[in-house]
């Protein structure tokens, strides 16, 4: 469990890449800044034609920003002391090692929802555009940590679990405007449905690798009762037009 939240010290090592050796710490440097890189470019990229520019380029890097700072911070709360002899080592993201996921997440749902506030955006149907992004960004760091583990199978586990909910909202997100049961046809069903199946795969990853025990290991189906919670709603599933 505190595996998952926290990004861990590994010894350094090399690996040749082109006749040019790395240690694996600057091999997960690199990997960090393409991911978020391809996170900035993919929100301007997909999402432009339905939003102002201004507005997406103002979210995107505020929602990088603050998933980074909030993943930061509530790894240097969860571990009081760890950094408190230099007080510059909590935003030392280059040296210091440490960063918790799970409340880097909820710092990035946080900032989402007030910028859809602030811009009038839809939230469910925001959501839907910008989550696999998030996902495929979450993917990059996994294989980040798993390359700086030397590919332990812990991190490359949990990345294939954000690979897998990248597919299915793909397959998904073209077709669920014609499923006939979806009454209300209305945008955000997507992210819904690829949340239900996220917390059954998080719930088999906490189980089957991450070893969390069985009463750890059933709570990501929170996210799949609350998805499918939010689907009945959200499409009047089972109403009539």
């Amino acid at each position: 469990m505190a595996e998952l939240a926290d990004a861990h010290d590994s010894k350094s090592c090399g690996s040749d890449i082109m006749g040019v050796r790395f240690p694996l710490s600057a091999l997960m440097k690199i990997l960090g800044i393409l991911g978020s890189i391809i996170y900035l470019y993919l929100i301007w990229r997909n999402l432009r034609d339905n939003y102002k520019s201004e507005d997406l380029v103002s979210y995107s890097w505020w929602s990088l920003l603050i998933f980074l700072v909030g993943g930061r911070l509530t790894f240097g709360i969860v571990n009081w002391g760890i950094w408190n002899d230099n007080w510059g080592n909590w935003f030392s993201f280059w040296n210091k090692s440490g960063f918790n996921y799970i409340g880097a997440l909820i710092f990035w749902v946080l900032i989402t929802i007030r910028h859809c506030q602030k811009n009038e955006w839809k939230i469910w149907a925001f959501f839907e555009d910008v989550i696999g992004i998030m996902y495929i960004y979450l993917a990059i760091l996994m294989l980040a940590e798993a390359v700086n583990s030397k590919f332990n199978l812990f991190w490359l586990t949990l990345m294939m679990v954000w690979l897998i909910t990248v597919a299915i909202k793909r397959l998904i997100i073209k077709k669920y405007r014609s499923f006939s049961w979806y009454l209300s046809g209305k945008k955000g069903f997507a992210f819904f449905f690829t949340n239900i199946f996220l917390g059954v795969l998080l719930a088999g990853w906490f189980y089957l690798v991450a070893k969390a025990g069985i009463i750890l290991s059933v709570l990501p189906l929170a996210i799949t009762l609350s998805s499918i919670i939010g689907l009945l709603i959200l499409g009047e599933i089972g109403g009539k037009k």
